[in-house]
């Protein structure tokens, strides 16, 4: 059960720092890199697209690997993987980071466009939470035949 709780909680927070990522390098791309409208000349629509959520996904898995390779391996995380960060990372840019963009005048909120980002991020990493608890409970009623915690401790007593 611990497990498959920091497991849990890893996901929803990988997935946090992913959106927040994609956020945060989005509104820097659109207020600092340039002067005028990011979204005006195809090589630069493209560029953040395509390259932002790219970039937070693998920034955000590598630094999760070296943090759960080097510093929390008593906590027993589990890896993030690039094909769970991508789908998040994009979906949270699509959703939640271009529709705050679709609203606002020519200056943009970093801070409101992290944030916004952060929990596009948290709530896009759902569906791999419910995967892994789906998976999970498949596991321990294949380990133990589909028995339930009554019929397991009665056999334990006989």
């Amino acid at each position: 059960m611990k497990l498959l709780l920091t497991t849990i909680a890893a996901v929803v927070l990988v997935g946090f720092l992913t959106g927040m990522a994609t956020g945060a390098l989005v509104a820097l791309l659109m207020s600092v890199v340039t002067t005028e409208n990011v979204m005006s000349a195809g090589w630069s629509a493209l560029l953040t697209v395509i390259g932002t959520p790219l970039a937070s996904a693998f920034i955000i898995n590598c630094g999760a690997k070296i943090i759960i390779n080097y510093g929390a391996k008593k906590l027993e995380f589990c890896e993030p993987r690039l094909i769970q960060l991508i789908p998040v990372a994009f979906l949270t840019l699509f959703i939640p980071v271009f529709g705050l963009l679709m609203g606002t005048p020519n200056k943009v909120d970093v801070l409101l466009m992290t944030l916004v980002g952060a929990v596009g991020g948290a709530f896009w990493s759902t569906p791999f939470v419910l995967w892994n608890i789906f998976r999970n409970v498949q596991r321990l009623l294949r380990k133990h035949g589909g028995k339930t915690g009554k019929e397991l401790k009665a056999e334990a007593t006989k």
